[in-house]
């Protein structure tokens, strides 16, 4: 069951479209700032781990990335001195505010690591769309386990 999904073809041209108004200068649709993603963006680069976080949020709020409402995915990195860790979270504010954390990982492990600019950011794309849907699974899933019968 998938309930986050990323909308492949208009990903491409929104992708493009944030690469070339990056590369002008210019601000990215209806945002006051261009998405900092340029030709030389890698998802595993030191620097750079604003810029997932703020393409994650973008792609949310453009509805590139969908998923059920309340629920947000927010990528999350810490710098530990070396070479940085990175994960994500799901962030549900209904019925009652809650965060679920995935494994923390080294940001050298983000799919597509060595890629720059469109294919780069449409793979950390996919990967948060892939993680997103495992975490909702798990949440369902203990919550099926752990729910207590009706009594009476």
């Amino acid at each position: 069951m998938r309930v986050f999904n990323l909308d492949r073809a208009r990903a491409a041209s929104w992708l493009t479209e944030a690469i070339v108004r990056h590369e002008m200068g210019e601000a990215f649709t209806d945002s006051t700032s261009p998405l900092p993603l340029g030709l030389d963006y890698r998802a595993d680069s030191i620097g750079h781990e604003d810029t997932a976080a703020l393409l994650i949020q973008a792609a949310q709020r453009d509805q590139i990335l969908t998923g059920p409402d309340a629920v947000t995915i927010e990528f999350e990195y810490s710098d530990d001195g070396d070479q940085g860790l990175f994960r994500l979270l799901l962030a549900i504010t209904a019925p009652a505010p809650l965060r679920v954390a995935g494994e923390q990982r080294p940001l050298p492990e983000l799919p597509a690591a060595q890629a720059t600019g469109h294919p780069a950011a449409l793979a950390l794309l996919d990967y948060t769309v892939t993680i997103a849907n495992q975490l909702f699974r798990q949440l369902q899933d203990y919550l099926t386990t752990t729910r207590k019968p009706p009594t009476g």
